[in-house]
């Protein structure tokens, strides 16, 4: 993860990052120590204030992803999703997910794609 170089590069300290993002000091320190996976909300606003994209937070070790053709046509699209984590990620971001409220990371993906779509076609429709 690169969040501690990304942040040093911005100039500021753990302490400072982590009150904008409403973390506090220990909460930084635990996410560059691999503690814990930030929740979506948080993640959007540590790129915010580092003026980054989640893939430049982490290495290419830690999360790969893929998109592949559907094996099965059907009249919708689909698409199979895959991502590669470290296996303390998996488990903390398995219960990440379910204290958010969802049954399981697949039903979170489909949700947050979701947003990024929508989000999409209304600014499409702005421009």
């Amino acid at each position: 993860m690169k969040l501690r170089e990304l942040r040093l590069r911005k100039g500021l300290k753990a302490k400072e990052l982590g009150l904008q993002v409403g973390l506090g000091e220990d909460g930084i320190s635990r996410l560059e120590n691999y503690h814990f996976l930030p929740i979506p909300p948080v993640m959007d606003r540590i790129c915010k204030v580092l003026d980054v994209t989640p893939s430049d937070i982490y290495e290419k070790k830690e999360m790969t992803y893929s998109f592949t053709a559907p094996r099965v046509h059907t009249n919708n699209d689909v698409y199979n999703f895959q991502a590669k984590l470290p296996k303390e990620w998996r488990v903390l971001l398995r219960k990440a997910v379910k204290e958010l409220g969802y049954k399981g990371v697949a039903d979170w993906f489909l949700v947050e794609a979701r947003k990024l779509i929508e989000g999409e076609c209304e600014n499409a429709r702005h421009q």
